[in-house]
């Protein structure tokens, strides 16, 4: 996978953003359809996509191809978008969905009036040996598992899960892996407290990313909870990508653990795709599972979740959807945001719940 990772605003992304002066050529290359500009009050989609549509089209390519290029063209990207205008962050990733085999690319901009969406913990300082050889056997459990799934020898099946042993998976669907299930299931238990620590004070973020999938490992699922949360906020969007998609996990497949919905709800406003998408996960969950959270959830989230409603990446779009039917109690429709925005900003009749 060439995934670059598994407050309110006071404005809709949408209604604030930069309308042009006279329509903007649109470009017909078919792998922009599946491009995304999010963020920014000043650059919207049509307007990016005018200007470096050649770029993003070959960006996607290179990325489904698996070519060789595509640091340099991402690289490439974020500089002349940068020096386009005032951004404090611009970060071009690519997620590329296994069946079928296809990618999406966000262009994620934090404006430089808003750096407050970039204010993250500080970063960690402490060095801590590798407990029973654990962070190194979860990385190469991770490359055995991954390229399995990139070669196609594992599919994956939204509507028919694995049955899940811990209360986070990767995957285990396959002979070569049930090693790695078995260790995992014996020797993170007893190395609890070390694999903690490396979470919270350790100065690689490979080493705490890997610990918050390791510590999925233990029996105790409202301890689990409580060692992810504090990682929501980590400076390294891979540790807040893989504790977040630890407590996705929880919040869908084990409602019986609460997971509070406002650091959730503030996370979905972070400044990557994959830190919305992994929050919208959580809130999904929580959303199905919990009616008492529907009204804080429109409240804190409503405006940005029709904006992601707009937006073609799956794993943005689709959650953003679940979520609103979830919390109004009806269906407006998958691509209806004028709709949606209409219900959030209580400008609709009051929805009929569903039968």
């Amino acid at each position: 996978m060439r995934a670059l990772a598994l407050v309110v605003w006071g404005c809709s992304l949408v209604a604030c953003s930069h309308t042009p002066k006279a329509e903007m050529p649109k470009p017909t290359a078919p792998e922009l359809e599946r491009v995304d500009v999010f963020g920014s009050k000043h650059l919207d989609r049509d307007t990016a996509l005018a200007k470096w549509g050649d770029d993003l089209a070959r960006f996607v390519r290179e990325t489904e191809t698996q070519g060789p290029h595509f640091g340099e063209l991402k690289e490439a990207l974020e500089a002349k978008i940068k020096a386009s205008g005032k951004f404090a962050l611009v970060d071009v990733s690519a997620i590329t969905y296994f069946s079928p085999n296809r990618s999406y690319v966000t262009v994620d901009l934090v404006d430089a009036e808003d750096t407050q969406r970039l204010k993250f913990a500080p970063a960690p300082t402490g060095t801590h040996p590798d407990p029973d050889g654990l962070l190194a056997l979860w990385h190469e459990y991770q490359e055995t598992a991954m390229g399995l799934l990139m070669k196609g020898e594992i599919k994956l099946d939204k509507d028919n899960r694995e049955k899940c042993p811990f209360w986070h998976c990767i995957t285990f669907a396959h002979e070569s892996l049930t090693k790695y299930r078995d260790a995992f299931a014996t020797r993170v238990a007893p190395h609890e407290a070390e694999l903690a620590e490396i979470l919270r004070t350790d100065r690689d973020a490979g080493h705490r990313a890997f610990a918050a999938f390791l510590l999925a490992h233990i029996a105790d699922g409202k301890k689990v909870v409580e060692y992810m949360l504090p990682s929501i906020d980590d400076e390294s969007e891979l540790v807040r990508n893989n504790a977040m998609r630890v407590l996705a996990l929880i919040a869908n497949d084990h409602p019986e653990i609460a997971v509070p919905v406002a650091p959730i709800i503030a996370a979905l406003q972070f400044p990557l795709t994959t830190d919305r998408n992994k929050a919208a996960a959580i809130l999904d969950g929580i959303a199905k599972h919990d009616p008492t959270s529907h009204a804080q959830i429109k409240a804190g989230a409503g405006a940005l979740l029709v904006e992601m409603l707009a937006l073609k990446q799956p794993n943005n779009h689709d959650f953003a959807y679940t979520i609103l039917k979830s919390i109004s109690g009806q269906d407006l429709g998958e691509h209806a945001v004028d709709s949606w925005r209409a219900w959030v900003s209580g400008k609709a009749a009051s929805p009929k719940s569903r039968s």
